[in-house]
């Protein structure tokens, strides 16, 4: 499994393949926004969903990372 944190303001995201790394257990806030992707349509559909900004991210604490 791989996670991948996207932060916003800054153009950044951190990929990482151990569940446990500090990185990414310190991103692990309440009401943290998480996307699930099992197969190849999870990631299709994903993707879309990124082109069509159907994601919003701002410089506040809801949509500041995913």
């Amino acid at each position: 499994m791989v996670y991948v944190y996207i932060y916003y303001p800054n153009p950044e995201y951190n990929i990482h393949t151990n569940p446990n790394c500090s990185q990414i257990q310190k991103h692990n806030k309440p009401n943290q926004r998480r996307i699930s992707i099992n197969n190849a349509n999870d990631f299709i559909n994903e993707f879309r969903n990124f082109i069509q900004v159907n994601y919003q991210f701002a410089s506040n604490s809801s949509v500041n990372d995913m």
